[in-house]
């Protein structure tokens, strides 16, 4: 499956859901490492990460 096909069928919040993902005011904690600080950035009305 094409990324495009895959962001046309899936919302970000629903992706953040499945990996059990929660955005504290937009901001994420990486999942790919231990960094305690949130690094990464979700907007979850543009679809924005």
């Amino acid at each position: 499956m094409e990324i495009s096909a895959i962001k046309e069928r899936l919302s970000l919040s629903e992706v953040l859901q499945h990996y059990s993902l929660q955005p504290k005011n937009s901001m994420l904690k990486c999942f790919m490492h231990e960094d305690k600080t949130a690094s990464g950035y979700a907007n979850k009305k543009s679809s924005i990460s």
